[in-house]
C-alpha cells in the first residue's frame, strides 16, 4: 500500500517534473526569442539612433548656429540697450540741467521785469515832475515876460521922463541966461524941483 502510495506520488512528481521540464523549455524558447528580439530591436534601435543621429546632426549645427547667432544678437541688444539707457541718463540730465537753466532764466526774467516796472513808474514819476517844473517854467516865464514888459515900460517911461527932466532943465538955464524975474523963476525952479524928484 505504502508502495503503491509512492510509486504515485513519485509519478505525479516525474509528470510535474516533465511539465516544469517543459515549461522551462519552453520558457528558455521564449527567453531566447525575446532576446533575439531585444537584440535585434537593439540593433535597429542603434540604426534607428545613428540614422537620428547623422540627420539631426545638421539640425543640431542649425540650431546650434542659430543659437549662437541668438546670443549674439541678444548681446548686441543688451549693448544697445546699454548704450540708450547712457543716453537717456544724459538726455534726462540734460534735460534737468535745462530746466534749472529755464528756471533761472523765468527768474531772471522775472526780475528784469520788476525792474523795469520799477524804471517805467520811476519814468512816468520823473516825467509828471518835469511836466509840472515845464508848467511852472512855462509860468515862470509868463512871470518874467510880464516883468520885462512892465521893466521895459518903465525903461520907456524913465526915458520919457529923462527927456523931459533936460527939456525943463534946457528951459531952465535958458530962462536964468534971459534974465527972467525972480517970481518967475522961482516958480520955473521949484517945477523942475519936483519933476527932478520924480524922474529920481
Amino acid at each position: 500500500m505504502l508502495q503503491n502510495w509512492f510509486f504515485a506520488f513519485l509519478e505525479t512528481l516525474t509528470t510535474e517534473l516533465a511539465a516544469e521540464r517543459s515549461l522551462c523549455e519552453k520558457l528558455e524558447a521564449d527567453k531566447q526569442n525575446f532576446e533575439k528580439q531585444c537584440k535585434d530591436l537593439k540593433m535597429a534601435l542603434e540604426e534607428m539612433d545613428n540614422d537620428m543621429r547623422t540627420r539631426n546632426r545638421g539640425q543640431i549645427a542649425a540650431l546650434e548656429a542659430k543659437l549662437q547667432a541668438a546670443t549674439e544678437q541678444y548681446a548686441q541688444m543688451e549693448q544697445e540697450r546699454n548704450t540708450a539707457n547712457r543716453q537717456i541718463r544724459r538726455m534726462e540730465k540734460k534735460l534737468s540741467d535745462t530746466l534749472m537753466m529755464n528756471e533761472e532764466e523765468k527768474r531772471n526774467i522775472e526780475q528784469l521785469k520788476e525792474t523795469a516796472d520799477r524804471a517805467i513808474a520811476r519814468h512816468r514819476q520823473m516825467r509828471r515832475q518835469i511836466e509840472d517844473l515845464e508848467e511852472e517854467a512855462c509860468r515862470e516865464r509868463s512871470k518874467c515876460r510880464q516883468l520885462q514888459r512892465s521893466i521895459d515900460d518903465l525903461n520907456e517911461a524913465n526915458e520919457t521922463l529923462t527927456r523931459e527932466n533936460a527939456q525943463l532943465k534946457s528951459l531952465a538955464a535958458l530962462a536964468r541966461r534971459s534974465g527972467l524975474n525972480r517970481p518967475s523963476t522961482s516958480r520955473f525952479g521949484s517945477e523942475t524941483d519936483s519933476i527932478g524928484r520924480g524922474a529920481r
